[in-house]
């Protein structure tokens, strides 16, 4: 008899080893020989198996677009039945998968990702007013259309202003009129995002945990103009990011330093505005 292929053995031969047994390499199960060693359960279980076997899918489905489609369309047939919208939504609730969504939003790519979907929606908004764009809608109730419109009109104010300051246009020309998207943000907010502007930062490196020296300055002023306001120290420290309230007193110590330098004290004034900032009575009307 003429020996086959696969096996090297003859008809007989072959059923007869195949009816001995062997022991599944993981659990000890008796199994009958084969190439892996593992049983059925194990075999699925096993990475080297999984890696494997994943990897023979991903060749298919690169070369087999008709394969990509079947799945594609069994796919969708299955997830638009109300029993697996159902079985779904049992599951979420079962395993609370809210919880660990947030969890694993923290992670690195999941903030790198968020910040670049930020930027590509946010690109028309300038840098230091988008958290001001967000606290219109978050805090403010105001739709999306009226806080565009309020942060371009405020961000007009800015940029006529600064001409006006270093003269670039010429001093005595009637300004826009104010942008009321100041009223709807809190004076400490106001003061922050003032200092993001008049040290060149951003009001996430302000409260970051960033000790860098240019961040010193912001920090310090923005300090000091709360204190002023009967702000407590661990209030300003909470304010800033920070937990140690003996940080906030450090902040304070450096702003007196530095109120005698011209520049700094001139800061301090532009934050004091902010937090003072009342809206026109004709626009607030």
């Amino acid at each position: 008899m003429s020996p086959s292929s696969k096996t090297g053995m003859c008809k007989i031969c072959g059923e007869k080893a195949r009816s001995k047994t062997s022991e599944c390499t993981a659990c000890k199960k008796a199994i009958a020989p084969n190439k892996s060693g593992f049983c059925a359960n194990c075999i699925a279980i096993n990475p080297e198996h999984q890696a494997k076997r994943a990897a023979g899918y991903r060749r298919r489905l690169a070369h087999d677009p008709e394969l990509v489609k079947q799945l594609g369309d069994r796919l969708r047939a299955f997830t638009s039945t109300p029993e697996h919208a159902e079985r779904s939504r049992a599951l979420i609730t079962a395993n609370r998968i809210w919880e660990k969504s947030i969890i694993s939003a923290g992670s690195e790519r999941a903030v790198r990702t968020g910040k670049g979907v930020s930027a590509t929606r946010l690109a028309w908004c300038p840098p230091h007013l988008r958290p001001a764009y967000r606290g219109l809608m978050r805090k403010g109730g105001i739709r999306a259309e009226e806080a565009r419109r309020l942060i371009l009109d405020q961000n007009a104010v800015d940029l006529a202003r600064w001409r006006v300051k270093h003269g670039i246009i010429v001093t005595g020309k009637e300004l826009p009129p104010l942008a009321s998207v100041s009223q709807h943000i809190a004076p400490a907010r106001r003061v922050l995002e003032r200092a993001a502007q008049v040290f060149s930062v951003t009001v996430e490196e302000i409260k970051s945990a960033d000790r860098a020296q240019k961040f010193l300055r912001p920090r310090a002023a923005v300090a000091h103009v709360l204190h002023g306001h009967g702000w407590t120290s661990p209030r300003i420290a909470r304010f800033l990011g920070k937990e140690d309230h003996t940080t906030a007193l450090n902040w304070l110590k450096r702003a007196e330093q530095l109120l005698t330098n011209e520049e700094f004290d001139c800061a301090v004034e532009e934050l004091e505005e902010a937090w003072s900032f009342q809206l026109p009575e004709a626009m607030a009307a």
